[in-house]
């Protein structure tokens, strides 16, 4: 189990932070309100339940074609 040390004080409004990695490796997160005139308060959110999805960024790129072995060559006869 982990449990992060730290102050959440300092974040900006509705940053999630991570408040707890369990011994699954499973990982739990809160968010930092979205109020600037009233303290910052954290709602617990479960990985595993979140009804917001987030993509990876990997996933997002484009993939990238692989190269052959050796230099392309072109056979012609010379007619076009």
């Amino acid at each position: 189990n982990y449990i992060p040390q730290g102050s959440v004080d300092e974040l900006f409004p509705g940053t999630w932070y991570l408040t707890r990695v369990d011994e699954k490796h499973r990982r739990q997160y809160a968010r930092c309100s979205m109020n600037d005139d009233r303290p910052l308060e954290a709602g617990l959110v479960s990985s595993s339940i979140a009804a917001e999805h987030i993509p990876s960024p990997l996933k997002k790129m484009p993939r990238i074609p692989t190269t052959t072995a050796g230099p392309e060559v072109v056979i012609s006869n010379g007619d076009h």
